[in-house]
């Protein structure tokens, strides 16, 4: 019907599709002159008024927007904003790199630039699988470069100040390097590649490969102290450290490769990877800790200082304190494990890839802006459906679901209806007639002279009228505009913002016109039927989603109801993240069950005493806890790069309960108090040594990345304080 009533005024533009045509139509309908045309009934002259005015400002800004003739005469108006065209690629991938894509989106960039897509009023914006796999990766690496760069500046730092020695930390840093070196060549042949999680790797190693090189050379250091200067004083001091330290960095190395390992038998083969270099790199550094860390102390005989600071003694008293109230501290704990046990259940994981992702880059953005407006099927669920089957009635059920906003088939793009819509086709193309239909678009530049001629006409024909002020404004605008520098210019902007939108709309409808027949299935285009039906005569379903999926609770109560009705069948992104985050969460579990049982059987096995390695599970059982609790108070949810943290943390902390435990047995402590010992003093530096390397790892552009460094850091933290405070309290004083 409006396209009815707009008949005239569509007549009039076809023969002149010029902005000064439009003018000088409106004029005439407001003078209705003799002759004239009249306000075409069912136009709201009001709304088109406005929505002239709005280009005619966008035209004058050069911004991208135009008159959207397809809603204004369809009743919706407003100017239109630039058409968003979604072109499907099919990417050539070169899966013999570590960034598979790097040549195609180089490629696509480049083609952008040269075409002038990367800025202006049409751009082109890259995303999709490819894109964000390749942008992921790409900040990963990235990141990992500059994290580990930050982690052994950190490492650096710190190892001075505890060590206290340039020369102990320079051969700290070199059999750092060393274990680093032959852990990447184990990795390169036995995996041969990197993940999103393993790549990390060596932000990590960096935090926990001088950690047994720390407690080396402090007891190093505590012997030198107390040998005579002398050429084999050296030799004295290294092979004493090395006879003390094998016991508990041998137990540590185990417990600690332990605890990585329970990572290798989940199904999440990026989890498995990181756990089976990193279990390697643990057995590497015990081993160089006893070949080539020895062999750099006898041949450069370091020499340390035999004074304590006087600041080490002022610390004494603040050290008695979980000795002298053993009962207070060990209440303390129980509260603490009181207090933390209610935050447990809110514990939750987010099994949203794009929440990992680097949230600036550009395919996140992209996607995320699709996602939002409803213009991308990136959420949507596929149902593959044999030959034989009933597709028809599987459609209409997903149809009836409430989360679902419509399942599609192939045979949905054949019309319903048709021989009612062929009549009304063919009744509009008689009204609208061949000079509509069938119009020369093909027009001359327009002159200043004209536009600036036909705005002026206009402005005189609207008068001073309240509800034409806001065209009147913009007409005056446009005059003031033509009459200064950049006049053509301006015009041509002007021009395109209010009639660029008429040629592509009336076009399509005199396309739309010419449908003389009924469509068939055999009408459609091949390249579409190849995509909703296979070679074996597989058919595919395509499942919209009526919620937010941005939304994971609402993302996955839609991925349930369509698991319901499609059960096996149902696949695509939803059901995919759905099914590896159970898959994860239940990896993560494992991995915590065998962490716990393999470092509890060797510490009974080695330690052989109950309640010594009960001693020694505890403060880390309270730590971890502790982390739990810590997240949910901080919103950081387990991901797909962090679900590692815990069983890691358990296999690293486990050390420093072995080596207090280790030195207790050991006697000659300074007061009978465990934490004045080197012992301690290893614990609190490699503590901050690795909790150094781990935070780094915040500095991420990888979100993932990022969550993985704040919890490693903060869950390292909370053990190793609970390993200080409350073991010493269980042990007690010793000998």
């Amino acid at each position: 019907d409006r396209l009815t009533a707009a008949q005239p005024l569509l007549g009039r533009l076809a023969q002149d599709t010029h902005a000064a045509a439009l003018f000088d139509l409106l004029a005439q309908i407001e003078q209705r002159e003799p002759g004239g045309t009249t306000a075409p009934a069912g136009l709201d002259m009001q709304r088109i008024h406005a929505r002239v005015a709005a280009a005619i400002d966008t035209g004058l800004a050069g911004g991208p927007g135009m008159l959207s003739w397809q809603h204004l005469l369809g009743g919706n108006g407003g100017p239109q904003q630039p058409a968003r065209e979604i072109l499907l690629i099919d990417p050539v991938l070169d899966h013999g790199r570590v960034l598979a894509a790097r040549a195609v989106m180089e490629e696509m960039r480049s083609l952008r630039t040269r075409l002038g897509l990367d800025q202006g009023p049409v751009r082109m914006r890259l995303t999709g699988s490819t894109a964000l796999r390749f942008e992921e990766m790409k900040s990963v690496i990235e990141g990992a470069g500059l994290t580990g760069l930050l982690a052994l500046l950190a490492v650096t730092v710190i190892m001075l100040a505890g060590l206290r020695s340039i020369p102990l930390s320079l051969i700290a840093l070199a059999n750092l390097a060393l274990g680093l070196i032959i852990t990447t060549g184990f990795a390169a042949v036995a995996i041969g590649r990197v993940n999103l999680i393993s790549v990390s790797f060596v932000v990590l190693y960096i935090g926990l490969g001088v950690n047994y090189a720390v407690h080396y050379l402090l007891r190093y250091r505590e012997i030198a102290q107390r040998e005579p200067t002398g050429k084999t004083a050296a030799i004295r001091s290294t092979i004493g450290a090395g006879r003390f330290l094998l016991y508990p960095l041998t137990l540590s190395a185990l417990t600690t490769a332990l605890g990585f390992f329970a990572f290798v038998p989940t199904a999440f083969s990026g989890i498995a990877e990181l756990g089976l270099i990193a279990g390697v790199a643990m057995l590497v550094t015990l081993l160089l800790s006893y070949t080539a860390l020895p062999t750099m102390l006898a041949l450069f005989r370091p020499q340390v200082k035999s004074a304590a600071p006087a600041h080490d003694r002022g610390w004494r008293k603040h050290l008695e304190f979980p000795l002298r109230h053993r009962r207070l501290v060990l209440g303390l704990g129980a509260l603490l494990v009181i207090a933390a046990l209610p935050a447990l259940p809110e514990l939750r994981f987010d099994s949203d890839p794009l929440n990992v992702r680097d949230p600036a880059s550009e395919s996140v953005v992209t996607i995320r802006t699709l996602l939002a407006e409803g213009d991308a099927g990136y959420r949507n669920i596929q149902v593959l459906m044999d030959a034989d089957a009933d597709t028809e009635a599987m459609r209409r059920e997903l149809q009836a679901l409430p989360t679902v906003a419509r399942a599609a088939s192939l045979e949905s793009f054949v019309p319903d209806n048709q021989e009612d819509k062929l009549f009304v086709i063919e009744d509009l193309g008689w009204v609208l007639g061949p000079g509509v239909i069938n119009a020369d678009w093909q027009t001359d530049p327009l002159a200043v002279e004209t536009l600036a001629a036909s705005a002026a006409a206009l402005a005189d024909a609207l008068g001073a009228g309240a509800e034409r002020a806001e065209l009147t404004e913009s007409l005056a605008r446009l005059q003031k505009a033509l009459a200064g520098p950049g006049a053509d210019s301006t015009a041509t902007r002007v021009n395109r913002a209010l009639t660029a939108g008429l040629q592509p709309t009336l076009g399509r409808l005199g396309a739309g016109l010419q449908a003389s027949r009924p469509v068939t299935r055999e009408d459609l285009p091949e390249w579409l039927v190849d995509q909703w039906r296979g070679r074996s005569g597989t058919r595919l379903l395509q499942v919209y989603p009526a919620v937010n999926v941005l939304d994971f609770e609402r993302q996955t109560e839609f991925t349930e109801q369509v698991q319901s009705v499609a059960g096996a069948r149902a696949t695509g992104g939803p059901v995919i993240q759905l099914e590896a985050g159970r898959a994860i969460t239940e990896a993560f579990r494992q991995a915590l069950l065998w962490a716990v049982i393999g470092i509890a059987l060797v510490l009974l096995a080695t330690l052989r005493r109950p309640l010594a390695a009960a001693g020694v599970m505890a403060p880390l059982l309270l730590g971890g806890l502790l982390t739990l609790a810590a997240m949910v108070l901080f919103d950081l949810p387990f991901n797909f790069a962090n679900v590692v943290a815990l069983p890691l943390l358990l296999g690293v902390a486990v050390d420093n309960g072995i080596h207090l435990v280790a030195r207790h047995r050991a006697g000659l402590l300074p007061d009978g108090n465990v934490l004045r010992t080197a012992t301690a003093r290893a614990i609190v530096v490699g503590a901050m040594i690795t909790a150094g390397g781990f935070g780094n790892l915040a500095f991420s552009p990888h979100s993932g990345t990022a969550s993985l460094g704040i919890i490693l850091a903060m869950g390292l933290t909370l053990m190793v304080v609970a390993t200080l405070i409350f073991l010493p309290a269980m042990l007690g004083r010793g000998k």
